[in-house]
This record gives C-alpha cells, structure tokens and sequence, in this order.
C-alpha cells in the first residue's frame, strides 16, 4: 500500500480532530461512600485512552480504544478495557500489559437491554499495540484483528506517559 504525502496529512489530522473531541473523566468513590449498599470501593486510573484508526488497504475504520487500571477493596489491580471499532462496542480483555505494548483479546458484548446472567463472551478478535512518544505525542501503533480480517493501527493517546514505567493518572490524586 503506498501512503502518500496527502493521505497521510489527512489521517493525522483525523486523528488530532478525534482527538480534540474526545475526553475521559475517571470517577472514583471515596472511602466509605456506598458501604451501606454494599457497593465496593473503586480505585480506578487510566492507562491508555486513544482515539484512531485501523487500516486495511483503501478500508478504514474509526477505533478508540480505553484501558484502566482497577482495585476493588483492598484487593488486587485488574486491567480491563473497552473497544469501539466501526460504531461497534466491545470489551478488551487485557493479556499484557507493560507500559511499552498493551496485547488483547476483543470479546463481544450482550446487546444493550438484554440480561447479562445467561450471556457468554466470544473473542472476535485480537490487538497488539506498541506505545511510544511520537513528534511530542503519545502514539500507539500496531494490528488489529477481526473477525479474520488484518487491520494496521494508528491512535493518538491523551493518557500521560511519565517513561519511567506509569501513566500519570487523570485525577487529583495523580
């Protein structure tokens, strides 16, 4: 595939207007908020909120992808993510995960509306990302795959990268 110089100022600017429009609030409760209905406490911080594109030859497709970082009472940090790609929600079941590259498996979600109880997640796909500082930016590139079919990756991330070894997190605690 030949990228030319146009193509590829059109793309980066798609991505930066992408970009712009999209933002992330992390909400966590404080300590004691929910007790009395037995809601768990949620420490969360984003690690990788981006904004992009797969690419397949002259296909193209919006993807935005976000990864947090959540403990629950106390207990262990899980890493969970969600995927949008082609207006299609689905959830990003984190496999690695080292500040550098994130790997993950793409599972589908219950139709909204539907109960949850009975559903069981099939993996769709695959992502592969490494993360690095591009022209001053955050940049994740890599594959995507779906439903058997290769995508190219490109997102611009808003998430704040320190490269000594965290992402600075969105809250006041940071």
């Amino acid at each position: 595939m030949k990228i030319t110089k146009k193509t590829t100022t059109i793309l980066f600017a798609a991505v930066l207007l992408v970009s712009a429009v999209m933002a992330v609030t992390v909400f966590a409760y404080p300590m004691g908020i929910g007790k009395e209905r037995e809601h768990a406490k949620l420490d969360s911080r984003s690690l990788l909120v981006g904004q992009g594109f797969a690419l397949n030859g002259d296909e193209y497709h919006i993807l935005d992808v976000a990864v947090v970082n959540e403990k629950r009472n106390n207990s262990q940090m899980a890493t969970a993510g969600h995927l949008r790609f082609a207006g299609q929600a689905y959830a990003l079941k984190v496999t690695g995960y080292d500040n550098q590259s994130l790997n993950g498996d793409v599972l589908t979600l219950p139709p909204r509306g539907t109960n949850r109880t009975g559903f069981t997640p099939a993996t769709v796909g695959h992502m592969s990302l490494s993360i690095s500082k591009y022209e001053g930016v955050l940049l994740s590139k890599g594959t995507l795959t779906m439903n058997n079919t290769d995508y190219n990756v490109l997102l611009s991330s808003s998430g704040q990268h320190d490269f000594k070894g965290t992402f600075k997190s969105h809250n006041s605690k940071g």
